[in-house]
């Protein structure tokens, strides 16, 4: 084993699949990125890191989300952090898929 291998986290892979909030889905079609416009952006991330689990759609914490997806810089500005999941009221668990209540 060498040293980078380590430190790699091993878990089972997430799956990814279509979400089943119909408005998460037009909200992606009508915005498929996250973060400032591609045309504006002055560094550019490529992944398909969306993958929010199915429980946080009934959750109340579901308006951050949409808040950062509608306009995130406003969300930056607003909480001064980058990504709901960041944020200290984030009530599921970080290092899951978003599923699973924190305690």
């Amino acid at each position: 084993m060498g040293t980078k291998d380590k430190f790699i986290r091993k878990r089972p892979p997430v799956p990814f699949q279509k979400h089943p909030s119909l408005e998460l889905v037009e909200l992606f079609k009508a915005r498929p990125f996250q973060g400032q416009t591609p045309e504006k952006a002055s560094i550019l991330f490529l992944s398909s890191d969306a993958n929010y689990s199915p429980e946080i759609s009934g959750h109340h914490f579901f308006d951050c989300i949409f808040e950062y997806h509608e306009n995130s810089l406003a969300f930056w500005q607003r909480y001064d952090c980058h990504h709901p999941f960041l944020l200290k009221c984030y009530p599921f668990l970080r290092d899951r898929d978003g599923g699973s209540v924190s305690s």
